[in-house]
């Protein structure tokens, strides 16, 4: 008897809404008709990183802002699923009310995660490159 296939993580990414939970494939992250954040803004806080998913156009340039009162680093997170992610490497500490500017390079979908705290999902968030 054939055993079920199991889905891998780059194959779904579950984002967190309220206190439900939606399931959005990769195909659906990366759609045409997604939506687009016009000046898309990161925050980073005691607790987490917001919006959980941003849907840019390439080469949009997007703010990280750290509102905390702690630095935080950023990095590309491949074990989530969606493999390594140049552009991201190109973030580093943010000391707190610090700011960065990144346009990305590449399309595909970049998860990025708190290096310190990056184990909760809070702290876990995914940029769509269109």
């Amino acid at each position: 008897m054939p055993r079920p296939r199991l889905l891998s993580l780059a194959a779904v990414a579950t984002i967190v809404l309220g206190c439900s939970r939606v399931t959005i494939t990769r195909d659906e992250l990366l759609s045409p008709d997604q939506p687009r954040t016009a000046n898309p803004v990161v925050t980073i806080s005691a607790s987490g990183i917001r919006p959980d998913v941003n849907h840019i156009n390439l080469g949009a340039p997007v703010r990280f802002i750290n509102e905390d009162v702690v630095p935080h680093t950023l990095k590309a997170a491949p074990e989530l699923g969606y493999g390594d992610c140049a552009d991201i490497a190109r973030l580093d500490t943010l000391a707190p009310g610090a700011e960065v500017v990144l346009a990305a390079q590449t399309q595909g979908i970049c998860a990025i995660k708190d290096s310190q705290l990056g184990a909760s999902r809070s702290f876990q968030a995914l940029l769509v490159v269109h």
